[in-house]
């Protein structure tokens, strides 16, 4: 795979959308590129204002051709730059694929729209289809934070065209990744390092509270564990893992990382692909992945102490419990 054209930037404020952007893999097909939706979903999208460009159609319930013609733009521009890091593992019929984009400024509207199209509960930022051909949104306050969400299914969509199953601490590891690359440019602060603050700070309380799930098990969650209890500390896992991988390594960093996606390409088992890769011994690789994250943590941590906290009334959980391991801070 291959890096190119993207500089991290990353706002702790941005980190607090993701876990409440669903990514509905069990969602029902929708209409569009072969597939059918429900009628009321087809009925609420005849309705929208649409707008179309190479790879992209938009439908929208708000009128503002400035922000259509902008966000069109930058999907366009990371379509691109995700095409050249996928082009390896992209089947011909994708390579120019096609993704419709459904934005609602109306939380009552979206609501209304995805559990008529998908069954997706009310309550959510934003969902990808099944089908990997649409993806829906509630227009945010800030037009990076709508780039930020895009792009972050946008990544699941890739994930869907290249491989059989991409497992889940890797989907959500890989969407929160290229995101935050795509935020930058919108307008998102850039933190030294390209770090996300605001995940770093919840690995290392979960790490005080012995909650933070070891590589092991992490690399090994379904999703019913992942998007379970403790989540949000499951998102910020995979984030700080995929992160550790891609620039944590030695200088074969990239070719580890390609290695393992091949693998997964040629529907190859999602653990033994991790092992192929980064080899079996998970407590070396949990040792020097803390390791990395502690000096992280040194290097940022003026940074740290002023991003947004946990909520304190949420504890961080998580269904497999972790071994009690000495905190990033000293």
């Amino acid at each position: 795979m291959r890096i190119a054209g993207y500089s991290v930037g990353i706002l702790a404020t941005i980190w607090a959308l993701i876990p409440a952007v669903l990514m509905a893999r069990s969602a029902s097909p929708v209409d569009g590129a072969g597939m059918t939706a429900p009628t009321e979903g087809r009925a609420i999208l005849s309705d929208l204002r649409r707008s179309r460009s190479i790879h992209f159609t938009l439908y929208r319930d708000y009128e503002d051709d400035a922000y259509d013609q902008k966000l069109i733009f930058a999907l366009e521009q990371n379509f691109s730059r995700l095409q050249r890091e996928f082009w390896d593992f992209l089947p011909p019929r994708h390579r120019e694929g096609h993704v419709e984009v459904v934005i609602f400024s109306s939380r009552e509207r979206f609501d209304e729209f995805a559990a008529a199209e998908s069954g997706v509960p009310h309550g959510e930022t934003g969902y990808l289809s099944t089908g990997a051909d649409r993806m829906a949104f509630l227009r945010q306050d800030e037009f990076h934070k709508d780039v930020t969400i895009a792009v972050h299914e946008l990544v699941h969509v890739f994930n869907r065209w290249c491989t059989p199953y991409t497992p889940v601490w890797l989907d959500e590891g890989m969407a929160q990744y290229y995101s935050y690359f795509a935020a930058e440019e919108e307008g998102n602060e850039s933190m030294p390092g390209g770090v996300n603050v605001a995940a770093l700070r919840m690995v290392d309380a979960a790490l005080a509270a012995g909650q933070l799930p070891r590589i092991g098990t992490l690399i090994q969650m379904d999703e019913a564990v992942f998007y379970g209890p403790g989540r949000e500390i499951n998102f910020a896992a995979a984030w700080a893992l995929v992160y550790y991988l891609r620039h944590g390594l030695g200088p074969d960093r990239d070719s580890l990382f390609t290695r393992m996606y091949s693998r997964l390409a040629q529907r190859g088992d999602p653990h033994r692909a991790f092992t192929w890769s980064y080899g079996a011994n998970m407590d070396m690789l949990q040792h020097f992945w803390l390791a990395y994250l502690e000096r992280l943590y040194e290097e940022h941590r003026e940074y740290i102490e002023v991003a947004v906290p946990v909520d304190e009334e949420e504890e961080p959980g998580n269904d497999a419990p972790a071994e009690v391991i000495t905190p990033l801070r000293p």
